[in-house]
C-alpha cells in the first residue's frame, strides 16, 4: 500500500505515515538527495509506493544440470581425460597460490590435449588451465572439435574436496569453442572422490553474451 512521506529539512530525518514502519531505501535516497541539494523550509510530502513494484514484475528461473558421480561410473574415454586432467596439475606453475589446476581436452578424432595453469608475479599476465589446453587444441588442431573438457585441482599435494568450476574468463572461451564448433562440449570437473558432469557450458554460464549480439 502506498504511504505518505513526510521530509522534515530543519534535520529531523523522515517519517513514514500510514503503515508504522521504518522509511523504505527509495524514500531514504529520496530524502538524502533533498538534503544535498539544499531543500529548506517547512515540509515536503511525496507518495513512495515502496517495492510495489517489484511485485509487478516477472520472475525468469534459469536451471543448471549436472550428473555427479564416480570415476568408476565413468566410460573408458572419460575416465581416461580425468586421469590426464589431474596429470596435468603436476605441470602447473603456481608459486604464488599453491592452486594447482589441470585440465585436458579431447578432440573429435580421440587426441587429447592437456594444460596447466601457469602464474605470473604479475598476475593477469597468467592464465588457467583450461584456456591453456583449449588455445593448444585450437592452435595445433582448428579443424577438429573439442568434444571434451576434464579439471581437476588440487592445493599442495591433496586434489580438493569439491569440483572447482572454471572462472568467468575460462567459461567464455569454452563458450566460443562451442559456438566455432557448433556443438556443446561434454565437461567435467573432478575432486578426490566425486565428479561434476555437464553437457555443454550453458549450464555454467547461462545468459551467455555471444556473436548473435552483435551488429
Amino acid at each position: 500500500m502506498p504511504r505518505t512521506i513526510a521530509y522534515d529539512p530543519t534535520g529531523h530525518g523522515i517519517q513514514c505515515h500510514g503503515d508504522g514502519i521504518r522509511p523504505c531505501r527509495h524514500c531514504s535516497r529520496f530524502a538524502q538527495s533533498l538534503h544535498i541539494m539544499g531543500t529548506t523550509g517547512g515540509k515536503l510530502h511525496y507518495i513512495c509506493r515502496g517495492n510495489q513494484h517489484l511485485r509487478q514484475m516477472k520472475t525468469l528461473t534459469i536451471e543448471s544440470r549436472f550428473a555427479v558421480c564416480s570415476i568408476d561410473e565413468l566410460t573408458d574415454a572419460e575416465r581416461r581425460l580425468v586421469e590426464c586432467a589431474r596429470r596435468a596439475t603436476g605441470h602447473s606453475y603456481a608459486p604464488y597460490s599453491s592452486f594447482h589446476v589441470g585440465a585436458a581436452v579431447m578432440l573429435a578424432d580421440g587426441t587429447i590435449v592437456e594444460g596447466s595453469n601457469q602464474e605470473n608475479a604479475s598476475y593477469p599476465a597468467g592464465t588457467c588451465a583450461e584456456r591453456t589446453a583449449i588455445f593448444y587444441a585450437n592452435s595445433a588442431h582448428p579443424d577438429t572439435p573439442v568434444t571434451m573438457l576434464a579439471v581437476a585441482a588440487r592445493a599442495g599435494d591433496t586434489f580438493t574436496a569439491e569440483p572447482v568450476p572454471p572462472c568467468g574468463v575460462c567459461r567464455q572461451v569454452i563458450l566460443e569453442t562451442e559456438r566455432r564448433a557448433g556443438r556443446p562440449i561434454h565437461i567435467m570437473l573432478c575432486a578426490a572422490d566425486s565428479i561434476y558432469v555437464a553437457d555443454g557450458i550453458a549450464n555454467l554460464l547461462p545468459l551467455s553474451f555471444d556473436s548473435g549480439y552483435m551488429l
